[in-house]
């Protein structure tokens, strides 16, 4: 989700701090726009808000964020 609308999208890689999506739709996103993933990997369903990093021809590069990490707590 990007602000407030769904698109379609593939993870095609995933890491612990961000992800490349290869877009099936063509919308032009910018980077820094906030951005929901929602992951469906068999019955899991894992939510991940990140912020486009950057942009390619083909998709985007996703920096993951965590907010419990970044409030400074312990």
């Amino acid at each position: 989700m990007v602000q407030n609308r769904w698109y379609t999208g593939t993870i095609k890689d995933i890491s612990a701090g961000g992800a490349y999506v290869e877009a099936m739709q063509s919308r032009i996103f910018s980077p820094g726009e906030d951005i929901l993933l929602v992951a469906k990997i068999r019955v899991l369903r894992e939510q991940l808000r990140g912020k486009i990093a950057w942009l390619g021809p083909y998709g985007m590069g996703v920096k993951f964020q965590f907010p419990e990490l970044d409030s400074g707590e312990s």
